[in-house]
């Protein structure tokens, strides 16, 4: 008896059976089986929407009149729509009902307490600790026989110092025997060049940043980044920074420190031991307006750098000149003039890079953040940790058919435009004690001017914003977002994962709330403007995603659902603005990621081909190219397979296509190099290059392993759910003793090829293998030196 067949209007293909068709659409056309499962139901109330009712009548005055009227108006402030009717029908309910009484009665408790002086008062308190830390003399310690530097030693005996002259002075003596640069405001006279040809030109640029700055050139070729200076107007980059950094400050909270908790302090003095431990730490880079740089910090010893700081402590500020920066940009494409388009870098004072990180190195041990805060934590992998969570709890919402929203939210110009009172007063929520509240106020000010091609720009004040690339920076902007953190977690709606409630995930400044409904998504951006609007900023709307995973009606399927949509309003235009929702076959980036609609990472093999045939044509010398793609491109595509869902059958893809690329750059396609030879390390006579299969392999399970440890609830739970789902090891130490077998059976199989012959004279010989990456062997040398060592050289009788 013939089959009925159904048949796909898309493509054409023919099924048996419905299920098959629907199963062939989610898998093929996605977007088309997503509009099939999108049909129009009833409309039902999800928890997050009947807490947020309660909640919004427990707030109402007694004597409200018209309440259903009035609740509607405010579900509609959170672009949630519902008639009178659907209300009453909710408030006739007796849960409701109870509902509503509990949070009043929760509502007038919280009152009484808050009288008395609760934390989320803004009401000052007595503040005891400090004032019996006042009481207490500091004692600063004295390095006088052991210093080197007569300005600094003399300036330590006397009773006042004016810091601003003694830094002056310091210059100077830094300054003898060298002309520092002085920058002039104005057009500069244009030169006539005799015109090179453009090769050499290039080739020269291209050999110069190889010596010099081999990141610069590798995030050119890589990435497409501009090699070239911005060449905007010097008054359009000062009127952009103005408008950000010098906008009126927001009025302070009156916030104090907490009564009967052990205050943090930072201003304590500082020993030369906390100097050199950061001193050692620190590579050397551009110098700021005041002219001195790293060699020169490092004329003077400890001893002199440790007083100095205390100087400045006793004063409770720094130097003008210290706290004065310069600011570059940096085009993020070749050409522009639009400054919006450029990334501006602040380049502060060596001598103030070096005193924030010993204040923040302080900050750090003593502050807790929230757990949900994976950035600047380095007992962790916050970025592998965020990269895990995000996949299980879309894996956990398919496999248990459950909705669930992520929204990722861009914010305008944040490190730029966060208030320092905001700052100050989360220092001080934080029990930090009002000297080192003070100090951190006075470091967050001075000056800065735009810099484009050697001309300066006006000074400009700095009001607002945090430095970036300064050390301080990343740490007090999360401390401002662990506040956005609690007035999120304090909403209500989140997403749970087997037992634990999760509404954000945060890295730095990159967020990503998450819900299981789309009114409870609604209630945490609302949440979320909200608090930025308090603080005068904004969310970038167009940077924005949504994915939406819904539940089909009819079955248990679940499906992207495009057609939820969330908007969010901007407080300075009035105008609401519409997030892009994704699709099934759209991707969006998560913490340096590519996710797809469906919640997979995905790794483009093509565009790492394109990476390769870039350095492969690059102006350089055939050792460079290898240098670069062992050293830069590498740890690159280290990090994208440094995730819990890494996929390893692409990283041995592209380990295959890499050793293509070298042979290329080597010819030695013809002779065919043993694949072991690249990934024993170069002191023992290999390339030295990084297997990206063996590393998707144990990286993930050290992780893991790492992650279950974790004190994060979630992290745990998370962990677990990758350990149990790939059967791996919890012990790191058994871990790294399978790696150390599977390194075993490489030798050991590369030892059983004739291209191990002679290996046993050059094994383990350091200075005699430095040729393979100190760059002394050059060009078809290096070339021909490589195919001595694996024993590949052509012979007379085989060219």
């Amino acid at each position: 008896m013939p089959c009925h067949l159904i048949s796909d209007a898309t493509c054409g293909f023919s099924f048996a059976t419905f299920s098959g068709l629907q199963l062939h659409r989610k898998r093929a056309h996605p977007d088309v089986f997503a509009a099939s499962c999108s049909k129009k139901t009833k409309v039902r109330w999800s928890n997050d929407e009947f807490t947020l009712l309660a909640r919004l009548e427990a707030g109402l005055d007694p004597a409200c009149k018209n309440i259903n009227q009035v609740l509607a108006e405010r579900l509609m402030g959170f672009n949630i729509t519902r008639g009178v009717e659907m209300i009453k029908g909710q408030r006739r309910k007796d849960q409701y009902k109870a509902l509503v009484r509990q949070l009043r009665s929760n509502s007038e408790t919280q009152q009484c307490v808050g009288s008395a002086g609760s934390m989320d008062s803004n009401v000052p308190v007595n503040d005891t600790t400090s004032s019996v830390a006042s009481e207490v003399t500091i004692t600063y310690p004295e390095y006088g026989a052991v210093m080197s530097c007569d300005l600094i030693k003399e300036a330590t005996g006397m009773a006042t110092v004016d810091i601003n002259e003694l830094q002056s002075n310091i210059r100077k003596v830094f300054s003898s025997g060298r002309k520092l640069p002085m920058k002039v405001r104005g057009v500069r006279e244009t030169v006539q060049k005799k015109m090179a040809n453009p090769r050499v030109a290039k080739f020269k640029r291209f050999q110069r940043l190889f010596r010099s700055n081999r990141r610069k050139l590798a995030s050119h070729i890589f990435d497409k980044a501009s090699l070239e200076q911005f060449g905007g107007s010097i008054d359009e980059a000062s009127d952009h920074l103005e408008k950000f950094l010098s906008r009126p400050r927001l009025e302070s909270d009156s916030y104090s420190v907490i009564s009967g908790d052990k205050s943090i302090g930072v201003a304590h003095p500082i020993l030369a031991e906390d100097v050199e431990l950061e001193l050692k730490a620190t590579r050397p880079t551009a110098v700021g307006p005041d002219g001195i740089g790293l060699e020169d910090i490092k004329k003077l010893n400890t001893y002199d750098l440790a007083s100095l700081f205390n100087l400045w402590l006793k004063a409770g500020d720094l130097p003008d000149s210290v706290k004065a920066s310069r600011t570059i940009f940096l085009p993020k494409s070749d050409g522009t003039t639009d400054i919006s388009n450029c990334r501006p870098i602040t380049i502060a004072s060596a001598l103030y890079r070096l005193f924030s990180k010993i204040i923040t190195r302080r900050l750090a041990a003593r502050l807790e953040l929230n757990v949900r805060q994976k950035a600047f934590r380095p007992e962790m992998n916050g970025v592998f940790e965020n990269t895990a969570i995000l996949y299980a709890l879309i894996k956990d919402a398919k496999v248990r058919s459950k909705e669930i929203c992520i929204t990722t939210l861009d914010l305008a110009k944040a490190f730029d435009t966060v208030p320092h009172s905001r700052i100050l007063r989360a220092l001080r929520k934080n029990n930090v004690d009002p000297e080192s509240v003070d100090l951190i106020s006075k470091m967050l000010t001075g000056t800065t001017y735009a810099e484009i091609k050697g001309l300066q720009g006006k000074p400009i004040i700095i009001r607002n914003g945090v430095r970036q690339g300064d050390p301080l920076s990343p740490l007090l902007f999360s401390l401002f977002i662990d506040e956005i953190i609690g007035r999120l977690q304090a909403c209500g709606p989140a997403y749970d994962f087997h037992g634990e409630k999760i509404c954000i995930l945060a890295f730095a400044d990159d967020l990503t709330l998450v819900a299981d409904s789309a009114a409870g998504m609604k209630i945490l951006l609302k949440a979320a403007c909200d608090f930025l609007e308090e603080s005068g900023m904004s969310l970038n709307a167009e940077k924005c995603r949504t994915l939406c995973i819904s539940r089909s009606p009819r079955s248990r399927k679940t499906f992207v659902n495009p057609a939820a949509k969330f908007n969010i309003s901007d407080w300075k235009t009035g105008v609401s603005s519409e997030i892009p929702s994704l699709c099934a076959t759209d991707t969006f980036r998560f913490l340096g990621h590519t996710f797809d609609g469906e919640g997979k990472i995905h790794i483009d093999t093509e565009e790492i081909r394109s990476m390769l045939k870039s350095v492969k044509s690059a102006p350089l010398k055939p050792e460079q190219k290898v240098a670069l793609i062992r050293s830069h491109l590498l740890p690159r595509l280290q990090f994208l397979f440094s995730t819990a869902e890494a996929d390893s059958r692409k990283a041995w893809l592209i380990d295959s296509i890499i050793r293509g690329c070298v042979k290329e750059i080597l010819h030695s396609v013809k002779a065919g190099m043993c694949t072991d030879i690249f990934y024993i390390p170069s002191r023992d006579g290999g390339l030295g290059f990084t297997s990206l299969g063996e590393f998707s392999l144990f990286s993930r399970q050290k992780a893991l392993a790492k992650m279950a440890g974790s004190s994060d609830p979630l992290s745990k739970l998370v962990a677990e759910f990758f350990i149990e789902r790939w059967n791996i090891a919890r012990d790191p130490k058994v871990i790294e003793a399978a790696r150390r077998v599977y390194q075993k059976k490489r030798y050991q199989r590369f030892f059983q090829t004739y291209q191990s012959g002679g290996w046993s004279e050059f094994s383990g010989n350091t200075i005699g293998n430095a040729w393979l990456t100190n760059g002394r062997a050059r060009g078809r040398n290096f070339i021909m030196a490589v195919k001595f060592r694996s024993n590949t050289a052509a012979t007379r009788a085989e060219n």
